[in-house]
């Protein structure tokens, strides 16, 4: 496994790739992108987002009236060629700080506010003060005077 740093865009993809291929194989049917987005735990407008982009790529493809979305030859090889395995929670955990960003800078929300709450959900798990670091380290985040903020 390595551990090189991706876009979150990328390990989505990646991890929408795996999902299909995964429901494909269990369900003996190509998924739809509610069932993609259940099994990530992803919004639904984030899977259609990424499927549009996919699609773009020629990754996958759209059946029976874009209700079912299918893994193309060129995606099989894309799949294949993925040698770091996404983790779901890592990635549920990153989608959350970016909607947690988000709604703080959205909202006016003060800068001292936003960094104490993110440093109670930090000293609470660990692992989102693993991930805030990380992001800020692959330019997903920026992080200055204790404040996150999205990049320009």
């Amino acid at each position: 496994m390595t551990t090189e740093r991706r876009s979150p865009g990328r390990m989505i993809g990646d991890a929408i790739l795996q999902s299909i291929a995964s429901l494909t194989d269990r369900f003996k049917q190509d998924p739809s992108p509610n069932q993609i987005a259940q099994e990530l735990g992803l919004s639904r407008q984030r899977v259609h987002a990424q499927i549009r982009r996919l699609e773009g790529a020629g990754l996958v493809e759209r059946r029976s009236g874009g209700h079912a979305i299918h893994l193309t030859e060129q995606g099989r090889k894309a799949l294949a060629a993925t040698r770091t395995e996404v983790d779901p929670e890592r990635l549920a955990i990153r989608e959350r700080i970016l909607e947690a960003v988000r709604a703080l800078q959205a909202g006016g929300t003060p800068a001292n506010h936003q960094a104490i709450v993110l440093h109670v959900l930090a000293q609470e798990l660990p692992a989102i003060q693993e991930e805030l670091d990380a992001m800020v380290a692959d330019g997903t985040l920026r992080h200055e005077n204790g404040e996150y903020s999205l990049p320009d």
